[in-house]
């Protein structure tokens, strides 16, 4: 018989499919549309008032700061070339007056170029101010030329550094309002921009909670469905991960990485068409660069993959000691295994040290090279639209608006780092939980189940054979019958098989040969979750949950409330304990049961048949390690839970079960002798043997 696919994760090989993982993860934003739509709406408007700062700056220098006219002076006889060019400007330049820098920059360099040459545009920079009485007497008792021109006088910039300050501060005083009106615009759109931000943070938080829990819920279910021998194949420390941190790390994925994506892609894109607008040839010379740190980029994604395959494979790996030795930490105690385990921690923890050491030495080198491709870009910047502004041909202010918008440019892609470190780390995580979602290691499932109307508990083996591993056989051809009421024990030496079939009943495992019947019914025809209701399970080691004593013996019935409890509790004589804990029934057993003595818990575990009222009990070594007072105890309540139910006994003990109804002695996979106590007894086979070993030790 061939089991279903490996489930593995270290052996996985192929390159993380990004957009594939991303697409994948859509439908769980499906039903938060209308929130993911209003955050990108946000982000959008953020991003559009983040945009105007640097263009504010920009206005403040060259309408405020440093705003410039030269003098247009009127050549009687122009000749035609010169002509030709004061015509195609209309009347800018048809009398003789000021044009400002702002318009000069609108015109052709060349068309610029030749009328300074001919004369008919001056080389100097004049400052305009609104003419006033007080200013024009200032200026004249400081000796400070100036010009009148209609309602403005004009001052050259080269006389404006002797002006006294209260006159400059009259004189400018337009200026300074208005670089005040852009001071408080600034800080308005600052604070615009923030509440759009924090409001498409807070909702894309708020989304990311809502997937991550329904991603969380989903990958349980999905576990909860496994058959067993998953968990056999798997580290429970393995799974744990799964559900915890790497449903954890899609909570930073949707919000450090997927809101930060669309805001740098608008961010970029707008910052695009702005400095194409605002200076063509600047941010052509800007966009050189960009296939150097797409190169980069591509070379930082393919190495920072692997890291990060790695880590995740190494923390699994270091999350599965870690809960083995400390679910185990009494027996390391026990046979002083401190030193060893931590050696062999110490080993998995180097692995995981040298996986997180590469990480960082990718980023180690990605960020440096990005950094130097950004100071190329201000470096050519400077260079180049330094040069024209000296020329005349770009304003100062346009050259410090590109300068910020060069920053901005660089600003998400050196946070691609973090961002990236984000995104591969939780990309991880995707390709890890998809590999469990995508594992169905499911019982198959039934097309017209059987249901009976009550179950009578006839159980019937017939020719099983069952290996856990191919070639290594567990039972071979296991034939017996149980029938309604009856009680069959179990013996054997220890791997003899008899565990196993009772995972072979409990639809476990599939037996790979032969059939069990329940009630004459094949029990693969069964519902599992009927079948396994209908058989009640105590074994040697009961496994409590974490809650209160209740909830344990109930384990989510909720038809059955503490007065119904109350009295089955008193027939299998566990009231009075329950009692005396401190808070009765609501008492919380902690972690395993930790608060109780095994005989508690066993009995536990008896409370818990009673409620769900099973017409088959499996008994596997229930009373194997409670002391003589307590087993007496426990055997009451035995013969109360027995009680016209077929029953299922593994034994070593062979004294606990000298009134079986049949006993099965099994050895290497087979029954080998079966009968009563008596008559096996008589037999002089192995199970005498056995009786008589257990005697005389």
């Amino acid at each position: 018989m061939h089991g279903p696919p490996e489930y593995t994760e270290e052996g996985f090989q192929g390159g993380i499919r990004n957009i594939a993982l991303l697409k994948r993860l859509l439908p769980y934003l499906w039903p938060y549309k209308s929130v993911v739509s209003f955050v990108l709406l946000l982000t959008f408007m953020s991003t559009g008032f983040e945009l105007v700062l640097p263009y504010l700056s920009k206005v403040a220098i060259d309408r405020y700061i440093l705003p410039s006219h030269y003098r247009v002076h009127r050549d009687p006889v122009p000749d035609a070339r010169v002509a030709e060019v004061i015509s195609s400007y209309g009347e800018l330049l048809q009398e003789e007056g000021f044009v400002s820098k702002e318009s000069l920059l609108k015109m052709d360099p060349a068309d610029v170029h030749l009328l300074r040459e001919r004369g008919w545009i001056g080389e100097d920079r004049y400052y305009r101010g609104n003419r006033d009485a007080a200013v024009e007497a200032a200026l004249g008792e400081e000796g400070i030329p100036f010009l009148e021109w209609g309602p403005y006088l004009y001052v050259s910039y080269d006389m404006l550094s002797g002006v006294h300050s209260e006159t400059l501060r009259k004189l400018r005083e337009k200026d300074l309002r208005g670089i005040g009106r852009i001071a408080l615009l600034f800080l308005f759109l600052l604070g615009i921009s923030f509440a759009l931000y924090y409001g498409s943070i807070y909702h894309l938080e708020w989304t990311s909670q809502k997937v991550m829990q329904d991603i969380r819920i989903e990958v349980f279910h999905h576990l909860l469905k496994q058959r067993v021998p998953f968990f056999d194949r798997n580290l429970v420390g393995k799974l744990v991960t799964r559900v915890t941190n790497d449903v954890q790390n899609l909570n930073e994925l949707f919000k450090s990485v997927i809101l930060a994506i669309f805001k740098d892609f608008f961010l970029v894109f707008g910052i695009m068409i702005v400095m194409l607008r605002l200076n063509r040839s600047l941010a052509l010379i800007c966009f050189s660069l960009m296939p150097i740190i797409a190169i980069i980029t591509m070379l930082f994604a393919r190495l920072s993959r692997e890291a990060f395959r790695e880590i995740r494979i190494r923390l699994a790996q270091l999350n599965s000691f870690l809960q083995e030795n400390f679910n185990n930490i009494s027996i390391i105690q026990y046979y002083v295994l401190e030193k060893y385990r931590l050696f062999k921690f110490r080993e998995i923890n180097a692995g995981n040290y040298k996986a997180g050491m590469k990480q960082i030495f990718v980023f180690a080198v990605f960020m440096p090279a990005i950094e130097l491709v950004s100071s190329a870009s201000i470096g050519m910047l400077i260079w180049y639209g330094g040069g024209k502004v000296i020329e005349n041909h770009m304003s100062l202010g346009i050259l410090v608006a590109f300068i910020g918008y060069i920053q901005l440019l660089f600003r998400p892609i050196r946070e691609l780092s973090e961002k990236f470190n984000i995104m591969q780390s939780a990309l991880a995580s995707t390709e890890r939980i998809f590999q469990v979602l995508d594992h169905k290691e499911f019982l198959d499932p039934i097309p017209n189940p059987y249901h009976p109307q009550e179950v009578h508990g006839h159980i019937e083996f017939r020719d099983v054979h069952f290996a856990y591993r191919p070639g290594e056989p567990v039972l071979n051809g296991i034939s017996f019958e149980a029938l309604p009421g009856q009680t069959i024990a179990l013996v054997g030496a220890t791997g003899a098989g008899k565990t196993s079939l009772i995972h072979l009943l409990e639809r476990f495992y599939e037996p790979d040969k032969g059939a069990i019947y329940l009630d004459g019914v094949d029990i693969r025809d069964y519902e599992p979750a009927l079948l396994r209701s209908s058989i009640g399970l105590v074994m040697q080691d009961v496994v409590l949950f974490a809650g209160s004593v209740l909830e344990n013996i109930t384990m989510g019935e909720e038809t059955w409330d503490q007065a119904h409890v109350h009295v089955l509790m008193e027939k299998i004589r566990a009231d009075r304990f329950i009692r005396n804990l401190p808070d009765g029934y609501d008492h919380e057993v902690g972690e395993g049961g930790a608060v109780l003595s095994a005989g508690e818990r066993q009995l536990l575990a008896f409370a818990r048949v009673l409620v769900y009222n099973p017409k088959v009990l499996v008994l596997d070594e229930a009373t194997a390690n409670v002391d003589p007072e307590t087993e007496e105890l426990i055997q009451e309540a035995l013969r109360t839970v027995m009680h016209n139910r077929t029953t299922l006994v593994i034994a070593h003990r062979l004294s606990t079960v000298r009134n079986a109804d049949k006993i099965l002695v099994m050895g290497k996979g087979h029954i080998v002798e079966e009968g009563t106590h008596e008559e096996l007894m008589r037999l002089g086979g192995l199970y005498y043997d056995l009786h008589r070993y257990q005697e005389e030790t």
